[in-house]
C-alpha cells in the first residue's frame, strides 16, 4: 500500500499500487471523487499534468494506446491532448484531429504540450505515422506472419492450389491469402 493525500480534502489514505497505474488513487472516498467532478475540467486537467523540459506528461489515466484520458461527463471520456488543444487554442474544427510532433523525441502519446500539437486530417496523421515508422508494413509489422518470400510463393501457387490449401500450408488464414493475391496487403512485393 502507498500513502497518498486526497486532492479534495487533503486527508491521507492508503492505496494499492496497481490502482495508481490505472489513474486512480487521487481521492480518499467516492464522495471526494464525486466532488472532484464538480471542479472545472481545466482544474482537473492541470492536476494531472507534469511538465518536463520538453513534454507535458499526462500522469492520470492512459488508454490502451498510451494516450491520456479524462472523464468529461458521466460515461464520456476526452483524450487529454485534444483537451489541451481546446484549452489553449479553442475548438477543433470538424474533420480535423490533433496530432503530435514531440521533436526531438519520438512522438509521446501522453504529451499535452500545446507546442507539440498540430491540427491535421486523418490522411495527415497516417502520412505522419508512416514517415516516423510508427505504422510498419510487411515484415516490419509486429504481427506479420508472412515474409516477402512467402508472399511471392503465394502468388506463384495461386492457380495450381486452392487458397485454403495455401493458407493451411503457411499457417495463416484463408482471408490473408485472398488479401495477398488481390494485393490488398503486401502491395510493395512484386
Amino acid at each position: 500500500m502507498i500513502l497518498r493525500i486526497c486532492l479534495i480534502c487533503s486527508k491521507t489514505f492508503a492505496v494499492y499500487p496497481n490502482l495508481l497505474n490505472r489513474g486512480r488513487g487521487k481521492y480518499c472516498s467516492h464522495r471526494c471523487r464525486d466532488e472532484s467532478m464538480r471542479v472545472s475540467i481545466e482544474t482537473r486537467f492541470w492536476s494531472s499534468v507534469r511538465k518536463t523540459e520538453t513534454c507535458w506528461l499526462w500522469v492520470g489515466l492512459l488508454n490502451h494506446s498510451g494516450y491520456g484520458s479524462i472523464g468529461v461527463r458521466s460515461g464520456h471520456m476526452q483524450l487529454t491532448h485534444r483537451l489541451s488543444w481546446i484549452i489553449h487554442n479553442g475548438p477543433i474544427p470538424d474533420g480535423l484531429g490533433v496530432l503530435h510532433n514531440c521533436n526531438p523525441n519520438p512522438d509521446n502519446p501522453a504529451c499535452c504540450n500545446p507546442a507539440h500539437l498540430w491540427l491535421g486530417t486523418q490522411t495527415d496523421n497516417n502520412r505522419d505515422a508512416m514517415l516516423k515508422g510508427q505504422r510498419s508494413k510487411g515484415v516490419g509489422h509486429p504481427f506479420a506472419k508472412l515474409t516477402e518470400e512467402s508472399v511471392r510463393e503465394i502468388r506463384a501457387l495461386h492457380g495450381s492450389a486452392t487458397t485454403r490449401d495455401i493458407a493451411a500450408r503457411l499457417g495463416v488464414s484463408h482471408t490473408a491469402i485472398i488479401n495477398v493475391i488481390h494485393r490488398r496487403t503486401w502491395r510493395h512485393v512484386s
